[in-house]
């Protein structure tokens, strides 16, 4: 698969096992490990990912929306708004993540997969990217 955009490794380790994510950008399509991503997911580190995740309205983000996140146990969360058409972030999610003093950005899908690896690879943070296909 060639890429327009890096490809990007995300390393846990489980046990003496690693475990690897490689996040690919093509164009506008986002694979995880191989996989064409054509929903949104959210991708926990390490290698977690859950895929064709539902919100109560497509054009925003709620708090009801974050149920699986647990924002205190991150370094940092990462809000992808989306490729071409983009989801508000409601004011009780940002307040909610300010309320649990982790750093957040919220930036357009492509750049927030960049922040994503970026973070989880040469930081070595543990980051929680929540994604807008």
């Amino acid at each position: 698969m060639e890429s327009t955009a890096s490809s990007f490794i995300k390393k846990g380790v489980f046990g003496d096992q690693i475990r690897m994510s490689v996040i690919t950008v093509e164009g506008k399509k986002v694979y995880v490990n191989g996989t064409r991503q054509r929903q949104d997911f959210i991708l926990y580190e390490p290698n977690v990912i859950l895929k064709n995740w539902k919100r109560k309205n497509n054009d925003t983000l709620e708090l009801s929306d974050c149920f699986a996140v647990d924002f205190t146990y991150y370094d940092k969360i990462i809000i992808g708004i989306g490729i071409d058409d983009q989801f508000e972030v409601l004011d009780e999610v940002i307040q909610e993540i300010e309320r649990a003093k982790v750093p957040y950005v919220i930036l357009p899908t492509l750049d927030a997969i960049a922040e994503y690896n970026n973070d989880v690879i040469a930081e070595n943070l543990h980051v929680i990217g929540l994604f807008h296909i």
